[in-house]
This record gives C-alpha cells, sequence and structure tokens, in this order.
C-alpha cells in the first residue's frame, strides 16, 4: 500500500507544459489528477511520480506516457443493423446493431445514447478496442452473438 499523505501530495507529480491543480481519492486504490489546463489531443505525455511511499518507507520514481484522445465524427460508426430477425439467415432471431470503433484508440461507451425510434437507452460502461467491433443486442442474445 502507498503512504497516503505522500500519495496525496501535489509536489510528488510533475508533468511537463501543465500543472495539477487537485488530488482527489476516489477509493483507496484510485486517485484523480485533476490538471490546470486540457491536454492537446493526439499528443504524448509524460507524468513522472516520485516520493510515493510504501508502508515499509521504500520509494522509486515511476514515469507513466499517455495520450490523451477526443472523439471525434466517425470514431465510431454503426457498421450493420439487423432489424428484422426473420427470415433467418443462418443467424440467431434476434436483432442487433453492430459498432464499429474506427479510430486508433480505444472508446468507452460508457453513458452514450442509443436512440432508436423512440426508445432510447443508455449504454454501458464497455471499452470497443481500436478497429474492433462491438454487437449490441437483447440480453437473450448475448451468448448466440
Amino acid at each position: 500500500s502507498i503512504n497516503e499523505d505522500a500519495a496525496l501530495l501535489l509536489s510528488n507529480y510533475a508533468i511537463v507544459g501543465n500543472s495539477i491543480s487537485s488530488i482527489v481519492k476516489e477509493s483507496p486504490n484510485v486517485l484523480r489528477l485533476h490538471f490546470e489546463s486540457p491536454f492537446q489531443d493526439g499528443e504524448i505525455q509524460k507524468l513522472t511520480m516520485n516520493n510515493l511511499t510504501d508502508e515499509c518507507g521504500n520509494s522509486q520514481e515511476i514515469s507513466v506516457d499517455f495520450m490523451w484522445h477526443d472523439i471525434h465524427e466517425y470514431d465510431l460508426v454503426i457498421n450493420e443493423i439487423f432489424a428484422d430477425e426473420t427470415p433467418v439467415v443462418g443467424l440467431p432471431e434476434y436483432e442487433f446493431i453492430e459498432i464499429y470503433n474506427a479510430s486508433d484508440y480505444p472508446i468507452n461507451i460508457k453513458d452514450y445514447k442509443l436512440k432508436v425510434g423512440s426508445t432510447e437507452k443508455i449504454l454501458s460502461d464497455f471499452e470497443i478496442q481500436s478497429h474492433e467491433y462491438l454487437i449490441l443486442c437483447s440480453n437473450a442474445a448475448v451468448e448466440l452473438y
């Protein structure tokens, strides 16, 4: 376990070209860092963490590279709609919508809204990997698709 006092010190974190304005402990294992400025889309950033100590006093400098990616138009595409399950064409008798992630980055669809006619669904926490597909269907059809 990391020493909580050390984990919550702003001075123990550094990122080139940006400042950390606050740190919020969300759970015993999750800290949320808030930054002064938004990150530029597609630029690699390096977060350096130092002086974080465990309960035995051990510490190590840790650097993490990451990239902020804004979602752009056409990153997610409805690739196929199977709206009428009859006649059966070699597929299970359930409707589905297939979504494709056309971007080079994973996209989490949590809280996205899908509206079909007057029905609106809030999508759950799921990450579609880059250039991968996701089939949205009824719970009864999940194992079949």
